[in-house]
């Protein structure tokens, strides 16, 4: 196993992950698949061909990860057709170049958010505290603080599809 194919696996856990999260619609289960899939291609690392796109191979390591977590819950009232599955797949793998435009026009347009508005979101979605105890935590009522998170979510959404505009990646 070479440091390039390392790097490769670890630059790509984003796409992987928002590919998975789409196919199994649930966070947990695409955490736990993301897990899976790492180790899947740690372990045929001497079967992947240099030279040839890997993106496109951990996509389909991903996706038979994604077929076995539906196999192990055929049980569940809801199932996922396999050929349902191989058509979203194939909707997201090309649009997946958009989630790294898209993350990092979200980070330039957190840092130019003022520090207690990115305290505020970290609490929020970091952290995953409630409002009910970020209100208390900055004594503000639980409406006000509502309402700054939206202001923010908003200003943050028309600073990501402006610089996406600019860059060509977003139509506005």
């Amino acid at each position: 196993m070479t440091e390039s194919y390392i790097q490769n696996i670890i630059a790509l856990q984003t796409k992987l992950y928002v590919y998975i999260l789409t196919l199994l619609a649930d966070t947990e289960a695409a955490d736990d698949v993301l897990q899976e899939a790492n180790l899947v291609l740690l372990r045929k690392a001497g079967e992947f061909a240099e030279g040839t796109n890997f993106e496109a191979w951990a996509f389909r390591i991903a996706r038979v990860q994604c077929l076995a977590y539906w196999k192990v819950r055929s049980r569940d009232r809801l199932i996922l057709d396999e050929k349902i599955l191989h058509g979203i797949a194939g909707r997201v793998e090309p649009r997946l170049g958009e989630v790294d435009a898209r993350t990092h026009a979200l980070r330039k347009c957190l840092g130019n958010l003022p520090a207690r508005q990115r305290e505020l979101l970290e609490n929020r979605y970091s952290t995953g505290r409630s409002v009910k105890d970020i209100a208390r935590q900055f004594d503000r009522p639980e409406p006000s603080v509502s309402q700054m998170l939206y202001r923010i979510r908003t200003a943050l959404l028309r600073c990501i599809r402006s610089r996406l505009a600019n860059e060509g990646e977003y139509p506005q």
